[in-house]
Parts: structure tokens; C-alpha cells; sequence
């Protein structure tokens, strides 16, 4: 039981790899607006609140409840900016520099909440050496990443990163349950604020005509079946960081690597023989470099694996 976190999580990123997949899809077609589609995907975090009337939702008081809410806004707004870096690269450069550095970033941000106790040990620490060492690898190619791109990755990452800090600290003092419709609610409450932008109202007002009714439905399926699959993955991820320790929430995040190799697969497979869905260019340079990438991120788990 002590390492049934380890399989959760690894089991969440499998679900995440097709996530990404259909997201990439999502912004390159039928929502390629990052404000509109953070906010369907906000939006759905209120239904949390139906787990009310079976006594789920223990009183958290407030120091707990800012704790989650904020923890559920801040991971709208890591979504919002990962959106917006998919939109403008290839869904797997984006999702291995975000994954590959999100470990070192919740790390820091463990140890400098816990005021240093959520400390790993000098193998962890050179597994976490190994998974830096893959995202410089990823990133070394000249036309990998825009500086926009890269800057828009790497605050995704740490904020996804400091929402997983939040939710466990909320784990702390909540049931899971009760933690993670709190949290849901945050995010609710957050993406309301993409109402304040024009073009997401716009958008939101045109839904209202026959014809955008007709040509929403056809990827309403697409992207329910896509919430369906990530709300899945999440909450086995939020579910893994319950059960496990502080320090090892940076473990979650390397476990990543699973899914880069699974994810990179798919991405082959699509681009061959599915180029209107998703198409990457492939070359064998380019194929080489990932996978001595995921190399590097595959041996730092190892590292924590046998630990």
C-alpha cells in the first residue's frame, strides 16, 4: 500500500498523454481560442459542489479554504498558459519541457514551504539531476521553442508546480474528497474571469446562432470525451499526491517520463498516418534527440524507483 501512489500516478499520465493529444487538436481547430477552452475547462469544476448534499465537504475553515481555492485558480492559470504554448508548438516539445522541469521546480517549492524538512536524499537529488539533464537535451535543438514558447512553458510548469504544493497542503488538513471540490471550486470561480476578455464573450454570444450550434456539435463529443479522460487522469493524480509524502509530490511530477514515451509513440503514429489530426515534423535527428531525452528522464526514475 505504501507504493500504491507510485502506480496511480503512472496510470494518471498514460490518461494525460491522449489528453494532450486532443487538446492540440482542440486549439488547432474547433476551439483555437486558449481563453475560451481554459474556460469550458474551468467551468466544469463547480459540479464538484454536487457531492454536497451527501455530507463530502467537511468545514475546512478559512486559512484551508484560501489554501484550495487558490490552489484551483492557480492551476487554471498553469492551464491557460500551457494552452496557450501548445498553440504555438508541437504538443510533445511543449508537454516534456513543462514535465521535465516541473519536478525541479515542486522540489524547490517543498522544501521552501516546509521550511526545509521535505528534503530528498543525495540519490533523489541526482535522479532529479538526470531529469534536468533531459529537458536541456529536448530544448538544444535551434528551432525548438520560440522565447515566447519557452517562457510561456517554463511559467506553466511552475505554476502547475505550485498548485500540486497547494493541493497536497490542503491534503494535509482535508479528505480527499472534500480537498478536491474545493479546489474544483477555485477554478470555477477563476475562470470566470475570462469573461472580463472580449473574444471569449464573443465567442460565448456566437454559440447562440443555429449555425455555430451545428458546428459546435460536431466537436462537443470530441471534447467531452477529452474532460472525460482528463478529469480522469486529474483526479488519479490529485488521489496520488494525497497518499503520498511531501517531498515525494516532485516524484509525481518526474514520473512524467512514462508518458513522454507513450505520448512520443503516438505522435509518430498520428503524424504517419493521421497528418490532418496532428502532424510533427520527424526527422531522424529529431527522433534521435528525444529519445536520448527521454533517456536521461527514464534513468532519473529509475534512480527513484529503485530508492
Amino acid at each position: 500500500m505504501t507504493m500504491l501512489w507510485l502506480y496511480i500516478a503512472i496510470s494518471c499520465y498514460l490518461l494525460f498523454s491522449a489528453v494532450f493529444l486532443i487538446d492540440k487538436h482542440l486549439l488547432a481547430g474547433p476551439i483555437g481560442n486558449p481563453r475560451v477552452l481554459v474556460f469550458y475547462v474551468g467551468m466544469l469544476g463547480v459540479f464538484g459542489l454536487l457531492l454536497i448534499p451527501f455530507g463530502l465537504l467537511q468545514n475546512p475553515g478559512i486559512a484551508v479554504l484560501g489554501l484550495a481555492l487558490a490552489a484551483g485558480a492557480v492551476r487554471v492559470w498553469a492551464t491557460y498558459l500551457y494552452f496557450s504554448a501548445l498553440r504555438k508548438c508541437e504538443v510533445s516539445r511543449v508537454t516534456t519541457a513543462i514535465g521535465a522541469t516541473q519536478p525541479i521546480f515542486s522540489f524547490l517549492l517543498a522544501l521552501a514551504l516546509s521550511g526545509g524538512q521535505a528534503s530528498l536524499d543525495y540519490w533523489e537529488l541526482a535522479a532529479f539531476t538526470l531529469l534536468f539533464i533531459g529537458s536541456v537535451v529536448i530544448v538544444s535543438e535551434k528551432s525548438f521553442l520560440t522565447f515566447t514558447t519557452a517562457r510561456l512553458s517554463l511559467a506553466a510548469s511552475f505554476l502547475f508546480s505550485l498548485s500540486f504544493i497547494l493541493s497536497k497542503l490542503v491534503y494535509n488538513q482535508q479528505p480527499f474528497l472534500s480537498g478536491f471540490v474545493l479546489m474544483g471550486f477555485g477554478s470555477f470561480l477563476f475562470s470566470l474571469s475570462f469573461l472580463l476578455f472580449a473574444d471569449v464573450r464573443k465567442t460565448l454570444l456566437g454559440l447562440l446562432s443555429p449555425k455555430a450550434r451545428d458546428k459546435s456539435s460536431r466537436s462537443a463529443a470530441l471534447f467531452l470525451l477529452n474532460q472525460f479522460l482528463g478529469a480522469s487522469a486529474f483526479i488519479l493524480q490529485n488521489y496520488a499526491i494525497f497518499l503520498a509524502p511531501l517531498a515525494f509530490v516532485a516524484v509525481i511530477n518526474a514520473l512524467a517520463g512514462v508518458q513522454y514515451a507513450f505520448l512520443f509513440v503516438l505522435t509518430i503514429i498520428i503524424s504517419t498516418y493521421f497528418p490532418r489530426i496532428i502532424k510533427e515534423k520527424i526527422t531522424p535527428a529529431i527522433v534521435g534527440q528525444k529519445l536520448i531525452a527521454i533517456a536521461f528522464i527514464l534513468a532519473g526514475l529509475y534512480i527513484i524507483a529503485i530508492k
